[in-house]
């Protein structure tokens, strides 16, 4: 409506004394979509007429019949009984006659080889007359009124589109949250009783009882972790992810999170090699940094056969910093390389796979770098068969950029 009234109000009156668009609607009916005059009591009293004596689809002269044929129609000048032939009744007749028109031009507004509407250019007062030159000057105003119309209408459909979609995704995000909330509480119920039982309080346990409760605990602690991520995502996903950013020294945040996973090294037997320059500093949020290494390096040993070799390098790149986490693990198919980034995709879709999660880890790690400015992402490069290196890439804090700081 913005778009067509603007364009009414550019042609009334440099080149008419009245302006119509009217388009046609899904259901077939004839809207008025614009009306101008230089009078706004002229467009109520033409608004009004129109609400009386609404446009007969069926006509063979004007609106109706452009829209039909798709072709301009010209009237140079109104014959005297054109009023008679248009009129319904004689309130109608009188109506038109005090009209004044005297001459017009409509043009049919076609986008993409369809005919949506018809732009109407009327004379009265002025005198004007409308002949062929007008009629070569209207079929190109019409053809640029009907790309902004089509325009209008991407845009509008585009935006409604993005409204529909930022409402179920914020839908998603608040299910998802409020879920592993509840999830967490019984969860926590369960791991409090089973210590407790294990403790001895209910009475002897036994060395059977014991391996069982262990192994409780551990789904516990697994199920926990599963809902931990589903926490983590609906958070990035809804926005409400913080972000603390420190000059942080590459080498001490690899030494931390090293430590961490060196129990689940020794249990499968894989050496970790890491190695990198004690210079190499970062403007990351540690805390981030840490849970995308451990989600790294936890891919990595989860698929990476018993006497494997994982390995940890860091080198500058450009402003950057280039972490790469590579293993000699069952690499990943080509075709796959981007879909692990999804959220509730699987990085070994088996469904013999000895190692479950709930597939959001990758989600997480790639959404929680970019967060980190401008360059901060997170790759993948992998043969299947022969293993795969994931990239971490950071903001590089330089010497200038330290001595500016000091």
């Amino acid at each position: 409506q913005g778009t067509l009234g603007a364009l009414a109000r550019l042609v009334v009156p440099r080149v008419a004394d009245w302006c119509f668009v009217e388009l046609l609607s899904p259901d077939g009916r004839i809207e008025h979509a614009a009306i101008h005059h230089s009078d706004p009591q002229r467009v109520a009293w033409a608004r009004d007429l129109l609400a009386r004596y609404p446009i007969d689809p069926d006509a063979p002269y004007g609106t109706p019949q452009v829209l039909r044929t798709g072709k301009a129609e010209l009237v140079p000048e109104f014959p005297p009984e054109a009023y008679e032939m248009v009129a319904r009744d004689e309130a109608h007749l009188e109506a038109l006659r005090a009209s004044g028109f005297r001459s017009h031009l409509s043009l049919p507004l076609q986008v993409r080889g369809r005919t949506v509407g018809v732009l109407s250019l009327v004379s009265a007062e002025s005198g004007r007359r409308f002949g062929p030159d007008d009629l070569t000057f209207g079929t190109d105003l019409a053809h640029r009124a009907a790309l902004a119309i089509d325009n209008a209408r991407l845009y509008e459909a585009e935006r409604q589109a993005r409204e529909l979609a930022e409402v179920a995704n914020r839908s998603k995000s608040e299910f998802l949250s409020v879920m592993s909330h509840e999830l967490r509480t019984p969860l926590n119920a369960i791991a409090g009783y089973t210590e407790l039982i294990e403790m001895g309080v209910h009475g002897p346990v036994t060395p059977a009882q014991t391996e069982a409760l262990l192994r409780i605990q551990r789904s516990q602690r697994h199920l926990l972790g599963l809902i931990d991520d589903v926490l983590n995502y609906a958070r990035l996903e809804a926005g409400a992810t913080r972000y603390t950013f420190e000059d942080v020294p590459v080498e001490q945040i690899l030494g931390a999170t090293e430590a961490l996973v060196a129990p689940q090294l020794r249990a499968k037997g894989l050496r970790l090699e890491a190695g990198c320059d004690p210079a190499l500093t970062v403007r990351a949020d540690p805390e981030k940094v840490r849970q995308i290494l451990l989600n790294l390096l936890g891919n990595a040993i989860k698929f990476t056969d018993r006497g494997g070799l994982i390995t940890v390098e860091c080198a500058p790149r450009d402003d950057l910093v280039a972490i790469s986490v590579s293993d000699t693990g069952i690499g990943i198919s080509p075709e796959r390389l981007e879909s692990i980034f999804e959220p509730f995709v699987q990085v070994d879709a088996r469904l013999t796979r000895t190692e479950e999660g709930v597939g959001l880890g990758l989600a997480i790690s790639r959404n929680l770098a970019r967060g980190m400015g401008p360059g901060a992402d997170l790759t993948v490069n992998s043969t299947p068969g022969t293993g795969s290196t994931f990239t971490l890439t950071l903001p590089l804090v330089s010497h200038r950029d330290t001595e500016a700081q000091r």
